[in-house]
């Protein structure tokens, strides 16, 4: 049985007792432990910002542009449908945005405008996923990640 792999959206055989629920988990901890990385070893949220776009583009580069998202190409092909695999997805996704806004926080940004900095964060990842996969570039990586950062230490610093 063939499916789509939610770790790197290609297709790939389901690994036998893995349901795709589980490998969307599975996919999501990769990205959340990156997030936590770039956090644990930058010296600003907007640095990590930045930094988490580079690594995420250098996955992406590396793979010869198949590897985007472990969970956004999943989660554009099973969202409309309700299930265990797109209420999955929205957990990856409200996981994600939680560490970026508890980074934003935790450096001085209202909680309100925390989280809306981590939802513009994690959907400019994912655009810029796209368009680099798309475009074979990383150059809408590093766009967006030099953007994304710039408005983070906006906010944070005045």
């Amino acid at each position: 049985m063939r499916s789509k792999s939610a770790t790197s959206g290609r297709p790939e055989r389901q690994k036998p007792g893995r349901s795709g629920a589980e490998a969307v988990g599975f996919g999501a901890l990769r990205v959340r432990t990156a997030i936590d990385h770039c956090l644990a070893v930058s010296s600003s949220p907007g640095e990590a910002v930045e930094r988490y776009f580079a690594l995420a583009g250098e996955v992406l580069a590396a793979s010869d542009w198949t590897e985007g998202c472990p969970v956004g190409t999943v989660a554009l092909e099973t969202s409309a449908v309700p299930g265990p695999v797109a209420e999955a997805c929205g957990t990856a996704f409200a996981g994600w945005e939680a560490a970026w806004s508890a980074a934003f926080a935790d450096a001085g940004v209202s909680p309100a405008r925390a989280a809306e900095l981590a939802t513009i964060v994690v959907a400019n990842v994912e655009g810029a996923l796209l368009l680099g996969r798309v475009a074979r570039s990383p150059d809408p990586m590093r766009l967006a990640g030099r953007a994304a950062r710039a408005l983070v230490d906006a906010e944070i610093h005045g």
